[in-house]
């Protein structure tokens, strides 16, 4: 559960597993897009620079150039989370 609120904007890079199982580091740019996948196999995917975590949930935008936000996703339903280049 997340006490504080976690931005996306804030980060410059992101530790990550390839499909490898290697840890590599990601800069965070504004084209740096996240995918997540939930418990029932639904997908979301938007700009990981709009994301915010925040009441033990998810939320973020599909657009930098408007308000498209996405749907609150609770932490619990996440099943995978990728980052995209």
């Amino acid at each position: 559960m997340a006490t504080d609120n976690v931005k996306g904007n804030d980060l410059e890079k992101v530790k990550c597993i390839d499909k490898n199982g290697k840890e590599i580091e990601l800069p965070v740019t504004n084209r740096t897009g996240v995918k997540i996948t939930k418990t029932d196999n639904s997908k979301t995917t938007f700009y990981f620079n709009t994301l915010l975590i925040k009441d033990s949930s998810i939320v973020g935008s599909k657009t930098h150039f408007f308000n498209a936000k996405v749907k609150p996703i609770k932490l619990s339903d996440i099943s995978k989370i990728e980052i995209m280049k």
